[in-house]
């Protein structure tokens, strides 16, 4: 399989995983923090998005793995054990992501309950310890990419780096200031539609490197 078809394939990732976001705490009612708000949108969500929603997350995650594997393919000749290392990284942030994501669903389902406050702290202490994970290994994973392509050793050439997911995320940042159903559409699928840019555009550039080689 081609290297770009890798890419393709972490770009639906970043799609099913967006998909379960949406599943979890889309809403058309006004929001004005979403951080604040997305326990009560939640807990009004019907049992089946939050089932469907967690069933996203390993289902995202085996086409995540693709994608990021499409970096280690394109660093084979330049960088081939940097390329692996990047890989591992990425690879290990995306399972505990996934995990993070699918507790989404008891999130919704605990807020439902009376005595909801305890027991989402509870859960929270839980999650967290996924992300802070998922935080780790994903953001040492992508500098120790944005560094091989600043040094040239990539076959992506500099301006792709517009949209590497920590760039991306920079430039994002003013999305928490969107308006519904912005907010929710575009903040909460942050972290998804970060990788997905990224895999199109490397998608784009590996096919035509192909095309002139």
């Amino acid at each position: 399989m081609r290297t770009w078809v890798y890419a393709l394939l972490g770009l639906l990732g970043a799609v099913i995983m967006y998909a379960g976001d949406m599943l979890f705490y889309y809403t058309p009612t006004p929001v004005t923090s979403l951080e604040e708000d997305i326990f009560r949108i939640m807990s009004g969500v019907s049992d089946w998005r939050l089932h469907l929603g967690a069933l996203c997350g390993p289902l995202a995650t085996v086409f995540y793995i693709a994608g990021f594997y499409h970096i280690k393919r394109a660093l084979a000749k330049t960088a081939p054990l940097s390329g692996t290392v990047i890989f591992v990284m990425l690879a290990a942030a995306i399972v505990f992501g996934a995990v993070f994501h699918a507790m989404f669903a008891p999130f919704g389902f605990v807020s439902r309950t009376d005595d909801h406050a305890v027991l989402l702290e509870q859960l929270m202490v839980t999650a967290f310890s996924m992300f802070y994970f998922y935080a780790f290994f994903m953001a040492a994973g992508l500098l120790y990419l944005m560094v091989l392509v600043l040094r040239g050793r990539t076959p992506f050439p500099k301006w792709i780096l517009f949209f590497h997911p920590l760039v991306v995320w920079l430039w994002t940042s003013f999305f928490v200031y969107l308006p519904s159903p912005l907010l929710v559409l575009l903040e909460g699928g942050r972290f998804n539609i970060m990788f997905a840019l990224f895999f199109a555009a490397s998608a784009v550039v590996l096919y035509r490197n192909r095309l002139s080689s």
